[in-house]
């Protein structure tokens, strides 16, 4: 049934393929029927109420809610009055911003990776909401982005990344600030992964990481697999695994090279786990590359 939902695609509204950043403003956001989109969506309200049917999960929307939509999941928006609100669409993978951004701020996989997978479990109490003043900040810096993408004067793209950057890093921050407490839970969650996307190559223990997160090593290890669906030495070998695959692709190193350089001891162990996480052996996946 969730293949006939419709879905919003890249180039109805990227203006050209090869920047794939757009904002869109909606001074009354009506209801909407499900749907889903081949791109990321970051969502700010700035007046107005609403529900966000997420994956039949019901989420109530205010005035300053923040959060981002992922790509592919479903949601509808019901019983909107007054809405008010920014979209800004985005593909993370195509603007890398996790390689940019995510080693220095743990607020950024709070928000845009640990708070949308944990978002059904905790029922959306740790979204990040904005004071008024903070809003304010944003929401004019979003205009200025808007303006900035619509105009396309010469070197637009490259102010446009810095001004969505911008908005992004600030989003960030105040989510380092909240002191409510589902989204602190989050945010220590956040800053364990972030120690952990810092230093993949080394070896990481689960006492380690819950002394991080300020947890019993047993309830970290169920918040995290809450928060990411994935047991934190899966999640260790997946970070390894995608920084192996970018030397692949951008070095002659050798395999046993790579699989050392990445964290693995044995390197016929880094050749099972790459294959059953990619589907190709190390060296396949090379010459599918070249």
């Amino acid at each position: 049934m969730s293949d006939l939902l419709p879905t919003i695609h890249r180039d109805y509204v990227f203006k050209q393929d090869s920047f794939p950043l757009a904002v869109h403003l909606n001074p009354g956001h009506p209801d909407y029927p499900p749907h889903r989109h081949e791109f990321e969506e970051l969502v700010i309200i700035r007046e107005g109420t609403g529900i966000n049917s997420v994956d039949n999960m019901d989420y109530p929307l205010q005035a300053g809610d923040i959060f981002i939509m992922p790509k592919g999941r479903t949601h509808a928006y019901n019983q909107t009055h007054n809405l008010i609100c920014y979209n800004i669409y985005f593909d993370s993978s195509q603007l890398d911003l996790k390689r940019w951004i995510t080693h220095a701020l743990p607020g950024f996989q709070a928000l845009f990776v640990v708070e949308p997978s944990y978002r059904r479990k905790n029922e959306f109490n740790s979204r990040l909401r904005l004071r008024p003043k903070n809003l304010h900040l944003v929401w004019s810096l979003i205009e200025s982005l808007q303006s900035t993408i619509e105009e396309e004067q010469p070197g637009y793209r490259l102010i446009a990344l810095g001004k969505f950057f911008e908005v992004v890093g600030l989003l960030c921050r105040y989510y380092e600030e909240t002191d409510h407490s589902d989204s602190q839970k989050v945010l220590r969650i956040a800053k364990a992964i972030s120690y952990m996307e810092t230093r993949f190559t080394e070896e990481i223990t689960v006492d380690e990481l819950a002394q991080i997160a300020h947890m019993s090593p047993r309830n970290f290890h169920r918040v995290f697999i809450d928060a990411t669906g994935k047991t934190p030495a899966a999640y260790l070998i997946g970070l390894r695994i995608a920084e192996a695959a970018q030397q692949l692709k951008s070095t002659n190193k050798s395999i046993t090279e790579i699989a050392f350089d990445c964290g693995f001891s044995d390197s016929n162990y880094f050749s099972r786990a790459f294959r059953k996480a990619t589907g190709n052996s190390p060296s396949a996946y090379r010459k599918l590359i070249f």
